[in-house]
C-alpha cells in the first residue's frame, strides 16, 4: 500500500441545498449559515479529500487537532477500521456494518477510555481508511469488523 500523507486539515461550514439537475448538493457557506461542519484532508498537488461531517465546529476540530498530533479534550485510546454498507431496503434508511466483500465504504472509529466509538472518517476504500488510521496512530493497521 502506498501511503500519501495529508499535509493539512481544514474544517468548513456547510449546508445542503436542492439542485433541479443534480438533486441534493452541499456547499461551503458563512459560519452563521452552517447546517454542519465538514473535515477535509489536503493531499499535496491533488486538492482535498472529504473525511467526515460533524454536527458542530467543535466536534470537527477535536478530530482535526488529533490528526495534527495535538491532544484534544476528547482523547482516543485506539482506532479501528470497519467496513460498512448503505441500507438500501428502505427500512432503516441508513448505514450498517457488513463484511469486507459487501463494503460500500470504510469507517475509521476512535475509541475513548469509556469504550465509546466516534466516527473519525468515512472513506471510499479500505486503503484510504488505512491511510487515515496510519496518520492517526503512526502504527500498524488493525482492521476490525
Amino acid at each position: 500500500m502506498r501511503v500519501i500523507g495529508f499535509d493539512g486539515y481544514e474544517v468548513w461550514p456547510v449546508r445542503d441545498f436542492e439542485d433541479s439537475v443534480w438533486g441534493k448538493l452541499a456547499e461551503v457557506v458563512f459560519e452563521h449559515q452552517a447546517e454542519y461542519w465538514s473535515l477535509f484532508g489536503h493531499i499535496p498537488g491533488q486538492g482535498v479529500e472529504w473525511l467526515k461531517d460533524f454536527p458542530t465546529r467543535e466536534a470537527a476540530e477535536v478530530v482535526q487537532y488529533r490528526l495534527k498530533g495535538r491532544t484534544p479534550a476528547e482523547n482516543f485510546i485506539r482506532y479501528e477500521v470497519s467496513p460498512g454498507e448503505w441500507d438500501y431496503d428502505g427500512v432503516t434508511g441508513g448505514k450498517q456494518h457488513c463484511t469486507a466483500e459487501r463494503a460500500d465504504f470504510w469507517t475509521v472509529f476512535g475509541v475513548d477510555h469509556a469504550g465509546q466509538y466516534t466516527e473519525v472518517a468515512e472513506m471510499k476504500t479500505k486503503e484510504l481508511a488505512e491511510q487515515v488510521l496510519l496518520r492517526l496512530t503512526g502504527a500498524t493497521v488493525r482492521s476490525g469488523c
